[in-house]
């Protein structure tokens, strides 16, 4: 799949869209995640680009591996972000990268970022994100699992990180939230890292 069938096929209304399509010829490798990447960050369609974004998310959640070369882009791009769709779908690649790095579900090989990368602006935009009172609270509630998960490493997020979730209860989505947060802590606290 080209560059230009990815964009004709993103540039689709939702209604007609069918993102399962890009993102198995992607995955099976008749299509290169880059491709995708480059319509996300240099498209001119806001459709596009908001698709494109959105079927990204769909390859991390399938094969992490796929998207580790884009990995540091991703990371960079995150503070930048306008759209809310884009800062979720962001924001939710980044929360299975950590996940599966904490869990040890999947091996994502390559550069160890959790240990190599200076996380101050990702740490700054996921808090902003969690306190902004215009972001949505599927953003909200990726960048608290996120900032969990990098409180594991850097250990003085948790404490800022529940008494600002201590603000936030009043949305049944971070009640259940801040359950998940507690798991986290429970399971992985103890992790030297």
């Amino acid at each position: 799949m080209t560059k230009d069938e990815i964009s004709d096929t993103m540039s689709k209304s939702i209604y007609e869209l069918n993102i399962e399509i890009v993102v198995e010829d992607i995955c099976s490798g008749k299509g290169t995640i880059t491709e995708l990447f480059d319509l996300i960050v240099n498209g001119t369609d806001k459709n596009v680009k908001l698709h494109s974004a959105w079927a990204l998310e769909k390859i991390a959640k399938k094969d992490m591996e796929l998207c580790m070369p884009l990995f540091f882009d991703i990371l960079e791009l995150l503070p930048t972000l306008t759209y809310n769709t884009h800062k979720r779908c962001f924001s939710k690649i980044i929360f299975i990268y950590l996940e599966n790095y904490f869990k040890k579900k999947k091996k994502v090989t390559g550069y160890d970022y959790v240990q190599n990368y200076n996380w101050d602006s990702i740490i700054e935009t996921l808090f902003d994100n969690l306190l902004n009172s215009k972001t949505g609270n599927a953003i909200k509630v990726l960048s608290a699992y996120c900032l969990a998960y990098l409180s594991i490493r850097y250990r003085w997020i948790e404490d800022e990180l529940k008494f600002q979730m201590s603000l936030q209860l009043y949305f049944p989505s971070m009640i259940a939230a801040n359950k998940k947060i507690n798991y986290i802590y429970s399971k992985h606290y103890k992790l030297n890292i």
